[in-house]
């Protein structure tokens, strides 16, 4: 019987890779966010969720895809996700997989920049990591 372990580590990596995007060029603090936006139930059930739901096509599995895929983000100033892409990519849809993730995960808390929310830009890192553990 062959087992597959799936591993994403975004913990770190996210909270350090976002930066607030601003709309008016004079702002010189635009490099930094007071408060950090988060997915509604917390970073950790983010993280959950993304390793439950990532789902590994036929095609992943047969080729044991490993590796990193990077998607990157917007959070709007209400919440909503925007400009959802991929930034690195597997092949084999792994790419498409993180961005179908992020657009059905839905709203999330605004980062807020001097008391105001402001738009800002994430890179979810999601690492792949596909191994036999069957007993030969």
């Amino acid at each position: 019987m062959i087992k597959f372990i799936f591993s994403i580590i975004i913990a770190l990596s996210i909270i350090s890779s976002c930066t607030p995007i601003s709309l008016n060029k004079k702002e010189s603090d635009a490099d930094v966010v007071d408060q950090h936006p988060l997915p509604p139930k917390g970073m950790d059930e983010f993280m959950r969720y993304i390793g439950d739901n990532f789902h590994y096509s036929e095609e992943m599995i047969n080729n044991q895809i490993t590796g990193l895929v990077e998607i990157s983000f917007v959070v709007e100033k209400d919440g909503s996700i925007s400009d959802v892409k991929v930034t690195k990519d597997l092949g084999f849809s792994t790419g498409e997989e993180g961005i179908r993730l992020i657009k059905e995960y839905g709203n999330w808390t605004p980062g807020y920049q001097k008391g105001k929310p402001v738009r800002v830009a994430y890179t979810l890192p999601i690492r792949l990591n596909l191994m036999d553990t069957s007993e030969a």
